[in-house]
């Protein structure tokens, strides 16, 4: 689903894992987009 997409998207080092850098890099991207994470 999108979530899945989006989670995959993030996970810029395919670890399978968000670190820190990684969700604040997704978030500040999907803030213009979505607005739903905050």
């Amino acid at each position: 689903g999108g979530a899945d997409a989006a989670f995959v998207a993030a996970d810029t080092n395919q670890s399978g894992a968000l670190d820190q850098g990684e969700f604040r890099n997704f978030l500040a991207q999907s803030a213009g987009g979505v607005g739903g994470a905050c």
